[in-house]
């Protein structure tokens, strides 16, 4: 709980810019840059926190954590100083149930073969927690793979050829893997890698 608090500061109206352009300075002015682009201002980074005022609180696709303050915080966890500070800067008032409140559209099992790729290094997402391992129950009927990678929160550009090469392996063996599934399905490999490497160029 403690390190999804971030995502109550996302859900806010303005989020990008509210406290001086704080979260557009943090993130969003160089997200991206190592790659090429970035956002070029607060209005714009909005954009791509809309994304989680969708999923959280118009689509109820993703379960809201409970908004905590500082002593909660510090009596949950007591090196969270970082998180601390945030809550500081942004308060405890929210538009919407402060307890938080669960997922309202869920998606319930799965029956496609999934790949879940967890990054170690992720302070956000913690994917190698036991509750996270738990995803493997509600693929039924299909397989589930898991994989660690040591990761960053950006990718440099001396990672980009391997973020690259891992992208391509991952949608190939996954269609490998559904066409598998599906004996009437056929796909051109020699056609398939050329889309792909068109894609990821």
């Amino acid at each position: 709980v403690v390190a999804s608090q971030y995502l109550t500061m996302f859900c806010l109206d303005d989020s990008a810019s509210l406290h001086n352009d704080f979260w557009y300075l943090a993130l969003g002015a160089t997200a991206g840059s190592d790659l090429g682009f970035a956002f070029g201002d607060a209005t714009t980074f909005q954009l791509a926190l809309f994304w989680y005022t969708t999923v959280f609180l118009l689509d109820g696709i993703v379960a809201m954590p409970p908004v905590l303050s500082a002593e909660q915080i510090l009596a949950v966890d007591p090196a969270a100083e970082s998180v601390v500070a945030l809550r500081g800067l942004f308060g405890t008032s929210v538009p919407w149930p402060s307890q938080g409140f669960a997922a309202t559209d869920t998606v319930g099992n799965i029956s496609v073969p999934t790949l879940f790729v967890c990054g170690t290094a992720d302070t956000a997402l913690l994917c190698t927690r036991p509750y996270a391992l738990e995803s493997a129950d509600y693929v039924v009927d299909a397989s589930y793979t898991y994989k660690q990678e040591r990761n960053c929160l950006r990718v440099r550009c001396d990672q980009y050829s391997y973020v690259r090469s891992l992208a391509f392996t991952v949608i190939h063996q996954l269609i490998t893997i559904h066409t598998s599934a599906h004996q009437h399905a056929h796909v051109n490999s020699s056609a398939l890698s050329r889309l792909l490497s068109r894609q990821f160029d």
